[in-house]
């Protein structure tokens, strides 16, 4: 097998061993959740989910989960894991509203897309760049983002600006290179009917690494239901 064949996975089968996969590479509790979340949130809309899930893991075999610092408006993330902190950077620039917040280099900027989705539906608006106009804009019922922005897995600065609420209006993004709202949604609902064609290498990582915290099933521990294979759905 090779990168380029593709397996058949199912939403639910992908967010049941992304979060067993972050937890075994020492997420921190809870956020292994939100994580799985944002890694199914991406790949269900073509935007690499599971690569950048595997990229995290591989993230946090270096670095290890330690937090992000912070200083003034300024975030270092040191190269390590993002997909797990997505909550805490968003919320980050939330309370510095007005003033954007500079993140040192971060892995896989396209992870913060669904918790900024999250919060534009209680009226935040937010603008992501990396420079050159690679960049994603984020309101209320609307998600736009430069094609380079959804393929970037690394940024040495990536600038967040957060403004709300109410909803600031952003400007019109030119439809030329673009990615908006109506095609990340309708690739969303094509993969609730048909489920998810993960690279082969992708969804081994996942799985190998979710295996971790897998332990040998005994009689007593089947009844309770351990010991249970990654796929949920098989």
């Amino acid at each position: 097998m090779n990168g380029a064949e593709r397996v058949h996975v199912s939403l639910s089968e992908l967010r049941t061993a992304a979060s067993r996969a972050l937890h075994g590479a020492g997420a921190p509790a809870g956020t292994e959740r939100d994580g799985a979340r944002s890694a199914v949130w991406l790949e269900s809309r073509g935007l690499r989910g599971a690569a950048a899930l595997v990229s995290e893991l591989g993230a946090a075999a270096v670095a290890g989960n330690r937090p992000p610092s912070f200083a003034d408006n300024r975030v270092d993330l040191a190269g390590g894991p993002v997909l797990t902190w997505g909550s805490t950077l968003i919320e980050t620039a939330m309370l510095a509203a007005g003033t954007a917040i500079l993140l040192a280099g971060c892995r896989t900027p396209r992870v913060l897309l669904p918790e900024a989705v999250t919060q534009a539906g209680h009226g935040w608006s937010f603008r992501l760049e990396a420079g050159g106009g690679c960049e994603a804009l984020v309101a209320a019922g609307e998600t736009t983002l430069d094609r380079s922005f959804a393929e970037l897995d690394a940024a040495d600065v990536l600038l967040i600006a957060a403004e709300g609420p109410p909803p600031t209006a952003l400007p019109p993004a030119p439809p030329r290179s673009r990615l908006a709202t109506p095609e990340l949604e309708s690739r969303h609902a094509a993969s609730l009917a048909r489920g998810l064609r993960l690279g082969t290498d992708d969804w081994r990582s996942i799985r190998e690494a979710a295996a971790r915290i897998l332990v040998p099933a005994t009689e007593r521990s089947r009844s309770r239901g351990a010991g249970a294979e990654v796929d949920d759905n098989a």
